[in-house]
């Protein structure tokens, strides 16, 4: 393993997102970063990494090194989700199911991306965007719209309400 690996990286934490690509922190989707030197200590409980990887053996082996992890690659990307096994979609689903006394058969769900799977595999009818990658499209019971086309609240008025 090297630099040339490893791009990019965000760090989610309780009190917001630290990132490596100061450069980019005046679009939308990074203006939240609040920390730029990785060369001090985060002192903050880490959510979620978010790793631009360019080594897919790299990325194998972060995921065997940390098992207690999962390392999940975006679709099209060089970008990888890293976190703890228990912080996934379904794990969510099911905690909240279970506080409100809802069975896992009565919820619907969308998703898009290949964290979104086994929520789409496991709840009464799971929903792909039309965006979406064909491994979440083959395995839902519907497809909508894309995201830009307000996909899911268009699904919703057409079928719920």
């Amino acid at each position: 393993m090297n630099n040339k690996d490893i791009g990019d990286f965000t760090v989610e934490t309780e009190i917001g997102y630290y990132v490596t690509y100061k450069e980019q922190a005046d679009h939308i989707d990074y203006m939240h970063g609040i920390y730029y030197d990785f060369s001090k200590s985060l002192f903050q409980e880490v959510y979620k990494i978010t790793a631009e990887m360019f080594n897919d053996e790299v990325t194998k082996y972060i995921g065997n090194k940390f098992m207690e992890c999962k390392v999940i690659r975006f679709s099209g990307e060089k970008w990888c989700r890293i976190a703890h096994k228990e912080v996934e979609k379904m794990v969510g689903i099911e905690a909240i199911a279970k506080v409100e006394k809802i069975n896992i058969n009565e919820i619907i769900v969308f998703g898009d991306d290949y964290n979104d799977i086994e929520m789409i595999k496991n709840c009464g009818i799971g929903i792909a965007m039309e965006n979406g990658i064909e491994e979440v499209k083959n395995i839902s019971k519907f497809i909508c719209k894309s995201n830009n086309e307000n996909g899911v609240g268009r699904w919703i008025e057409e079928n719920i309400l």
